[in-house]
């Protein structure tokens, strides 16, 4: 369902729509082309002037499976009905549509209900008797903390910090200070993972065990008046609150995290001290990020943040600032939100969406080409042998934030499917190489519940999905067998998190899309041999081929990619269109298929619930000026 520029009273009366002056954005006409056509009209201002408006919201009853009325971007939600009826038509068989099924109610089961299950059933009271730690045992949680989790999170002043946590007075402290021992446990809880193991569910391990100490502080911690040791505390419970084991609560905790911030006014103080801006920087970054995949505007206004980044030397790595990297991504992922993905954003015309997609691909190949080559996305990072703990950590979480905000913005381009020919097939390909530089680096991910999902499960599960789309549709093609071996090597991943959670996270059923695809291409690949055809792009033999070497390919051809898309960038001009492509079309850019959703999707916005919000947001539906005004 498209939404109309007129509102439905103006257009039965047949007049054109007045927007008063005070509603409009300040922004004068045509100064920004991303708002050009909606005059800098807010969705809200619309329903205020006109009342309701025929806009159509996504439900929040499916995980992996997604509605034939909506469009999807870079999400789990990705299997509408006629999506895999056409898939099931390809494979020629039923296997695909009960694996879809399955997994959707796996994750329910796990995730989306508050039914019984065989894990401890999360809630916010305190314990009955308190977690006891021998001061030897908190000093090595504390020192794995600050080793491995601070470095990625810098909201603490360690020397502060212990001063309290190991003096003598620690016990009145933990009595009459509920923000200082939601905080005390928090740290511990995120420490003792690496030292004692955590557990992928809640209820077993010592450090489930002190979060749930922590979280029995919450009501305490959440009540004025409130102090830098409160934010501490959320952040602490946020971060713990990534990992498997409390899926359902991160989204809650981080979004009081930022009220509090907002509530401290640490972001427009010029008196703030170094560690307060170290504390809101974190919860930011957090929250940017967060607040971009599961499809919700960001609680801190951009518009009205003022303060300065400070150092923080524990984030810093070699020549990679890590903190203020984040900062810059975490910005550009809230840019790219409001100007695409937002209600207001399916106000505007394609060709102003076009425009705002240009826009944010030249931002992200800007921050891309400012991250060191040792973390840079695209060129083959790998964790440095000798590098400090934390540095792996900030490596994935450098790449995966960054792939995800790109493949929302490839799927959308090809969704609005306008512009060059060369150009649909560069975001094709560019899409592509994208999830297999995922893939990549799940060989590195350690399967430990203190990774977050965001890496061992959100940015994987995404990557499996879209090379498995491109496998069947492109079975001929000469990058499937290396998109088979990457498809193998996540699930093999999966696999690895199913044994390692004994079962409670389903990663085996996930690996089952690898093997649905390699089948198909077999079959493809006999019948094409029974034919007398050849294949072009590989022969039989090469279906049981190994990928060494693919990391150098994705690095190369990702490089050259982004360099395209920043030159065509550049030079586009204020209606969306590239003035100035590049002529050649690079040998690597074969024709590829890929399935978009026709003209039937209606559009639509996320009212997402539980692990679906994590892994993804739908497209508005643009139409043309000429259909907008109808």
């Amino acid at each position: 369902m498209k939404v109309n520029k007129s509102c439905d009273q103006c257009r039965l009366r047949k007049v054109r729509c007045i927007v008063p002056a005070a509603l409009l954005a300040v922004d004068p006409p045509g100064a920004n082309p991303v708002h050009a056509g909606a005059a800098g009209e807010l969705h809200i201002d619309r329903i205020l002037r006109c009342g309701p408006q025929e806009v159509f919201y996504c439900d929040d009853f499916t995980v992996v499976k997604a509605s034939d009325t909506k469009v999807p971007s870079s999400s789990v939600s990705f299997f509408s009905d006629d999506r895999v009826m056409s898939l099931a038509g390809r494979l020629g068989t039923e296997a695909l549509r009960e694996l879809v099924d399955g997994l959707d109610d796996l994750f329910k089961r796990r995730l989306c209900r508050r039914e019984s299950s065989p894990w401890e059933t999360i809630n916010f009271q305190k314990p009955f008797a308190p977690e006891r730690v021998e001061p030897w045992k908190a000093r090595a949680f504390f020192d794995a903390f600050f080793e491995y989790v601070h470095p990625v999170y810098p909201f603490l002043d360690r020397e502060d910090f212990e001063v309290r946590a190991l003096g003598p007075y620690l016990d009145e402290a933990l009595s009459f200070d509920p923000a200082f021992s939601a905080l005390y446990h928090g740290v511990l809880a995120l420490g003792s993972q690496f030292v004692d193991g955590g557990s992928f569910v809640p209820g077993p391990g010592r450090a489930w065990r002190l979060f749930r100490v922590s979280l029995g502080s919450l009501s305490d911690v959440l009540a004025p008046p409130v102090s830098l040791m409160n934010l501490q505390a959320l952040t602490a419970m946020s971060i713990f609150a990534m990992s498997a084991c409390c899926l359902q609560l991160d989204q809650t905790l981080l979004s009081e995290a930022a009220r509090m911030a907002q509530t401290l006014r640490y972001h427009k103080s010029s008196n703030s001290d170094a560690i307060h801006l170290k504390t809101f920087w974190t919860v930011y970054f957090l929250e940017k990020t967060a607040s971009f995949s599961e499809c919700t505007s960001s609680l801190l206004a951009d518009e009205d943040i003022g303060c300065a980044v400070p150092l923080a030397p524990e984030s810093v790595f070699g020549e990679y600032n890590w903190l203020l990297s984040a900062i810059r991504l975490g910005r550009i992922s809230s840019l790219a939100y409001s100007s695409l993905f937002s209600v207001s954003a399916s106000m505007q015309p394609c060709e102003s969406a076009l425009v705002a997609i240009s826009r944010v691909r030249l931002l992200l190949e800007d921050w891309r080409r400012s991250v060191p080559a040792a973390f840079r996305p695209g060129e083959g990072a790998q964790p440095q042998p000798g590098a400090r703990p934390s540095a792996k950590m900030v490596m994935l979480q450098t790449q995966y934030s960054y792939y995800n905000v790109v493949i929302a913005v490839d799927r959308l381009a090809l969704h609005l499917g306008q512009g060059a020919a060369d150009d649909r097939e560069r975001t094709k390909h560019n899409l592509m190489l994208t999830a297999r530089s995922i893939a990549e680096l799940t060989k590195v991910i350690d399967v430990e519940p203190y990774v977050p999902v965001f890496v061992s499960g959100i940015m994987p599960l995404s990557a499996l999905f879209i090379l498995f789309d491109f496998v069947i549709h492109n079975p001929a093609h000469r990058g499937t067998v290396e998109n088979l071996a990457l498809l193998e090597v996540v699930a093999g991943h999966f696999c690895s998190i199913d044994s390692a959670s004994k079962g409670a996270l389903p990663g085996s059923i996930i690996s089952d899309f690898a093997g649905i695809a390699r089948r198909y291409v077999a079959r493809v690949a006999e019948g094409n041999s029974q034919a007398g055809t050849t294949n072009p792009g590989h022969d039989d033999a090469d279906l049981d081929g190994v990928i060494e070497g693919t990391g150098g390919r994705c690095r190369l051809n990702i490089a050259a990619q982004n360099e395209g898309w920043k030159r065509s960038v550049r030079d586009t001009d204020s209606t969306g269109s590239s003035t100035n492509m590049i002529s050649e079309t690079p040998s690597t850019l074969d024709h590829l298929s890929y399935p978009t959703l026709g003209n039937t999707q209606e559009s639509g916005q996320a009212r997402m619930g539980e692990l679906k919000t994590l892994f993804g947001w739908v497209f508005p539906d643009w139409g043309s000026e000429a259909e907008q005004a109808a």
